[in-house]
Protein backbone atom coordinates (compact mmCIF):
# COMPACT_ATOMS: atom_id res chain seq x y z
CA UNK A 1 0.00 0.00 0.00
CA UNK A 2 2.71 2.54 1.14
CA UNK A 3 4.86 1.94 -2.07
CA UNK A 4 1.74 2.22 -4.34
CA UNK A 5 1.16 5.62 -2.72
CA UNK A 6 5.16 6.33 -3.42
CA UNK A 7 4.84 5.59 -6.97
CA UNK A 8 1.82 7.75 -7.01
CA UNK A 9 3.20 10.89 -4.94
CA UNK A 10 6.29 11.14 -7.48
CA UNK A 11 4.60 10.96 -10.77
CA UNK A 12 1.16 13.39 -9.08
CA UNK A 13 1.15 17.50 -9.54
CA UNK A 14 4.75 18.84 -8.94
CA UNK A 15 3.51 21.60 -7.04
CA UNK A 16 1.68 19.31 -4.56
CA UNK A 17 4.54 16.49 -4.28
CA UNK A 18 7.31 19.29 -4.33
CA UNK A 19 5.18 20.90 -1.06
CA UNK A 20 4.92 17.35 0.70
CA UNK A 21 9.02 16.96 0.24
CA UNK A 22 9.01 20.58 1.89
CA UNK A 23 7.27 19.55 4.60
CA UNK A 24 9.03 16.34 5.27
CA UNK A 25 12.56 18.55 5.57
CA UNK A 26 10.99 20.87 7.50
CA UNK A 27 9.61 18.55 10.45
CA UNK A 28 13.13 16.56 9.81
CA UNK A 29 11.42 13.27 8.01
CA UNK A 30 14.46 12.12 5.57
CA UNK A 31 12.70 9.08 5.64
CA UNK A 32 10.71 9.43 2.06
CA UNK A 33 13.85 10.01 0.62
CA UNK A 34 14.80 7.11 1.06
CA UNK A 35 12.02 5.23 0.45
CA UNK A 36 11.98 7.04 -2.98
CA UNK A 37 15.61 5.39 -3.50
CA UNK A 38 14.08 2.25 -2.68
CA UNK A 39 10.97 1.55 -4.49
CA UNK A 40 12.53 3.77 -7.89
CA UNK A 41 16.19 2.11 -8.01
CA UNK A 42 15.54 -0.59 -10.02
CA UNK A 43 13.35 1.27 -12.82
CA UNK A 44 16.49 3.87 -12.94
CA UNK A 45 18.64 0.47 -12.87
CA UNK A 46 16.74 -0.88 -16.72
CA UNK A 47 16.28 2.97 -17.54
CA UNK A 48 20.38 3.59 -17.62
CA UNK A 49 21.25 0.56 -18.38
CA UNK A 50 19.93 0.54 -21.61
CA UNK A 51 20.30 4.55 -22.07
CA UNK A 52 23.84 4.55 -21.20
CA UNK A 53 25.29 1.24 -21.39
CA UNK A 54 26.45 1.30 -17.69
CA UNK A 55 26.87 -0.83 -15.24
CA UNK A 56 23.55 -2.21 -12.63
CA UNK A 57 26.20 -0.65 -9.82
CA UNK A 58 27.19 2.93 -11.92
CA UNK A 59 23.32 3.38 -12.79
CA UNK A 60 22.41 2.50 -8.93
CA UNK A 61 24.86 4.89 -7.39
CA UNK A 62 24.06 7.82 -10.17
CA UNK A 63 20.60 7.11 -8.40
CA UNK A 64 21.39 7.68 -4.94
CA UNK A 65 23.44 10.27 -5.54
CA UNK A 66 20.58 12.18 -7.60
CA UNK A 67 18.34 11.60 -4.64
CA UNK A 68 20.58 12.96 -2.23
CA UNK A 69 20.57 16.25 -4.89
CA UNK A 70 16.85 16.20 -4.37
CA UNK A 71 17.60 16.61 -0.72
CA UNK A 72 20.36 18.84 -0.57
CA UNK A 73 18.43 21.35 -3.27
CA UNK A 74 15.23 21.81 -1.42
CA UNK A 75 16.88 21.59 1.83
CA UNK A 76 19.62 24.62 0.89
CA UNK A 77 16.39 26.37 -1.56
CA UNK A 78 18.22 25.76 -4.56
CA UNK A 79 15.21 24.48 -5.57
CA UNK A 80 12.11 26.27 -4.96
CA UNK A 81 9.45 25.01 -7.37
CA UNK A 82 9.57 22.36 -9.62
CA UNK A 83 8.40 22.08 -12.95
CA UNK A 84 8.12 18.46 -13.45
CA UNK A 85 7.33 15.06 -11.15
CA UNK A 86 9.10 13.76 -8.84
CA UNK A 87 10.45 10.72 -10.67
CA UNK A 88 10.57 12.76 -13.91
CA UNK A 89 13.58 15.15 -11.94
CA UNK A 90 15.44 12.43 -10.26
CA UNK A 91 15.59 10.46 -13.36
CA UNK A 92 16.53 13.89 -15.25
CA UNK A 93 19.26 14.14 -12.74
CA UNK A 94 20.57 10.43 -12.58
CA UNK A 95 20.77 10.25 -16.53
CA UNK A 96 23.12 13.63 -16.07
CA UNK A 97 25.54 12.13 -13.69
CA UNK A 98 25.45 8.92 -16.03
CA UNK A 99 26.57 11.45 -18.92
CA UNK A 100 28.99 12.51 -16.99
CA UNK A 101 30.32 8.81 -16.20
CA UNK A 102 30.71 8.20 -19.78
CA UNK A 103 32.65 11.41 -19.67
CA UNK A 104 35.62 10.34 -17.56
CA UNK A 105 35.33 6.82 -18.76
CA UNK A 106 36.15 8.68 -22.16
CA UNK A 107 39.12 10.45 -21.03
CA UNK A 108 40.71 7.80 -19.56
CA UNK A 109 39.73 4.96 -22.26
CA UNK A 110 38.06 3.17 -19.68
CA UNK A 111 35.15 1.71 -21.37
CA UNK A 112 33.48 -1.70 -21.47
CA UNK A 113 33.20 -3.78 -24.42
CA UNK A 114 29.32 -3.59 -24.61
CA UNK A 115 29.82 0.57 -24.68
CA UNK A 116 32.68 0.30 -27.35
CA UNK A 117 30.33 -1.88 -29.24
CA UNK A 118 26.92 -0.09 -29.68
CA UNK A 119 29.12 3.35 -29.49
CA UNK A 120 27.44 4.86 -25.98
CA UNK A 121 30.28 7.44 -25.88
CA UNK A 122 30.23 11.53 -25.89
CA UNK A 123 32.52 13.44 -27.89
CA UNK A 124 33.67 15.99 -24.69
CA UNK A 125 36.07 18.11 -22.91
CA UNK A 126 36.36 17.02 -19.35
CA UNK A 127 38.56 18.76 -16.66
CA UNK A 128 39.44 15.82 -14.29
CA UNK A 129 43.03 15.13 -15.03
CA UNK A 130 44.81 12.44 -13.31
CA UNK A 131 46.70 14.67 -11.17
CA UNK A 132 43.30 15.48 -9.78
CA UNK A 133 42.01 12.23 -9.34
CA UNK A 134 44.71 11.57 -6.52
CA UNK A 135 43.94 14.49 -4.88
CA UNK A 136 40.59 13.81 -4.50
CA UNK A 137 41.88 10.42 -3.17
CA UNK A 138 44.31 11.93 -0.36
CA UNK A 139 41.29 14.55 0.37
CA UNK A 140 38.59 11.60 0.32
CA UNK A 141 41.81 9.49 2.91
CA UNK A 142 41.37 12.37 5.20
CA UNK A 143 37.53 12.56 5.31
CA UNK A 144 37.22 8.99 6.37
CA UNK A 145 39.56 9.67 9.74
CA UNK A 146 36.24 11.22 11.36
CA UNK A 147 34.41 8.72 10.66
CA UNK A 148 33.46 5.43 12.64
CA UNK A 149 35.57 2.28 11.92
CA UNK A 150 32.76 0.87 9.92
CA UNK A 151 32.05 3.56 7.66
CA UNK A 152 35.99 4.31 6.79
CA UNK A 153 35.84 0.18 6.11
CA UNK A 154 32.95 1.05 3.75
CA UNK A 155 34.07 4.42 2.12
CA UNK A 156 37.94 3.51 2.06
CA UNK A 157 37.31 -0.16 0.25
CA UNK A 158 34.59 1.48 -2.32
CA UNK A 159 36.20 4.65 -2.79
CA UNK A 160 40.30 3.87 -2.38
CA UNK A 161 40.90 0.60 -3.19
CA UNK A 162 37.50 0.60 -5.88
CA UNK A 163 36.05 -2.45 -4.81
CA UNK A 164 32.56 -3.66 -5.99
CA UNK A 165 30.01 -3.22 -3.90
CA UNK A 166 29.33 -7.18 -3.39
CA UNK A 167 32.37 -7.73 -2.26
CA UNK A 168 32.96 -5.20 0.33
CA UNK A 169 28.99 -6.60 1.64
CA UNK A 170 30.47 -10.55 1.81
CA UNK A 171 33.40 -8.63 3.51
CA UNK A 172 31.13 -7.52 6.49
CA UNK A 173 28.70 -9.86 6.49
CA UNK A 174 25.68 -8.02 5.35
CA UNK A 175 23.50 -7.78 1.85
CA UNK A 176 24.66 -5.69 -0.53
CA UNK A 177 21.31 -3.80 -0.43
CA UNK A 178 21.64 -2.96 3.56
CA UNK A 179 25.37 -1.64 2.49
CA UNK A 180 24.05 0.55 -0.20
CA UNK A 181 21.82 1.90 2.36
CA UNK A 182 24.13 3.06 4.65
CA UNK A 183 26.44 4.00 2.44
CA UNK A 184 23.67 6.07 1.41
CA UNK A 185 23.23 7.33 5.15
CA UNK A 186 26.79 8.16 5.34
CA UNK A 187 26.98 10.68 2.45
CA UNK A 188 23.94 12.17 3.04
CA UNK A 189 25.05 12.64 6.81
CA UNK A 190 28.38 13.72 5.74
CA UNK A 191 26.87 15.83 2.79
CA UNK A 192 28.38 19.57 3.95
CA UNK A 193 31.45 18.45 4.71
CA UNK A 194 32.36 16.50 1.53
CA UNK A 195 31.20 19.79 -0.28
CA UNK A 196 33.87 21.11 1.41
CA UNK A 197 36.09 18.72 0.26
CA UNK A 198 34.61 19.27 -3.24
CA UNK A 199 35.48 22.91 -3.24
CA UNK A 200 39.36 21.95 -2.65
CA UNK A 201 39.27 19.64 -5.57
CA UNK A 202 38.23 22.38 -7.80
CA UNK A 203 40.47 24.47 -6.53
CA UNK A 204 43.22 22.51 -8.12
CA UNK A 205 41.84 22.09 -11.46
Amino acid sequence: MYITFLRKFATMNPEVSFHILQQAITAGNHVVFGDLYAVYRNDFIRFGCKKSGCTEEECADAFQEAVIALYENIRDKRLTEMNSSVKTYLFSIGKFKLINLQKRKLLHGNFCSHELINGNTCDVNLMETKSNSEHIKKQVGAFLTELSEEERVILDQYYIQEQPLKEIAADLGISEGALRKRKFDILKRLSLKAKKILLVCLSVL
